[in-house]
């Protein structure tokens, strides 16, 4: 079983750093929440918070530009395939991963 980590660094630029003031209001019923953890090895950094996002397409640009950011910041060895982004749903459930290390921005 993984550990769950629910604190640091990587979580907080995972909720907030991006989302600048006010990300949670004007939330519409077409909107979802997505929740973005980060993977490295078998500890689980949890995204508790979330992000309001249109659809799976913003969740997977939110997700690219934060693996980017954790890149740059020197928080992920971007040659290692042990750190993975992990997107969930409402419900927590994954709907999408990718090793840290090879995102990149088209």
């Amino acid at each position: 079983m993984p550990t769950v980590l629910t604190g640091g660094l990587l979580l907080i630029r995972l909720t907030r750093e991006f989302a600048g003031p006010g990300w949670h209001a004007d939330i519409n019923d077409s909107m979802s929440r997505y929740y973005f953890n980060v993977r490295r090895g078998e500890a689980i950094f949890e995204d508790h918070v979330g992000v309001v996002l249109p659809d799976l397409s913003a969740a997977w640009s939110w997700a690219v530009s934060d693996a980017l950011a954790l890149i740059q910041d020197g928080y992920v060895d971007p040659t290692s395939d042990r750190c993975w982004m992990e997107v969930c749903d409402a419900e927590h459930r994954a709907v999408l991963s990718f090793p840290i290390g090879r995102a990149t921005l088209h």
